[in-house]
């Protein structure tokens, strides 16, 4: 966040300037301060607002990232697709009709044995 200037001399001789008396100009200079010290308070504050909820938001994400990373995790082939799913998952079968099952099949021809 850069930090910007005001120049309370600059606006006290604007003011002089455009015919106000020099206690009125001092005046005023000081109220324009005074405004914009608070808002500049009520801006950090509400940034610092901001920056704490992201910061709550990071933290819970990191959680669920761990425990992700904890649970035991298989690689299984499901309908010609290579997915992660967890152990206890693929044990309750959900959805087991959508389950594409075809396992290999073998063809054994039988000879006759010879004997000769």
């Amino acid at each position: 966040m850069t930090a910007s200037t005001f120049d309370t001399h600059e606006l006290l001789e604007r003011l002089e300037k455009a015919g106000i008396p020099t206690d009125q100009a001092q005046a005023q200079v000081s109220i324009v301060v005074e405004v914009l010290e608070k808002e500049t308070e009520r801006a950090r504050q509400s940034i610092q607002v901001v920056i704490d909820q992201l910061h709550l938001e990071i933290d819970a994400l990191s959680a669920r990232i761990a425990s992700l990373d904890a649970s035991p995790r298989t690689t299984v082939p499901l309908r010609g697709h290579v997915s992660q799913a967890n152990i206890v998952d693929l044990l309750a079968m959900p959805d087991i009709e959508d389950i594409d099952f075809n396992p290999p099949r073998i063809d054994i021809q039988l000879k006759p044995a010879e004997f000769s």
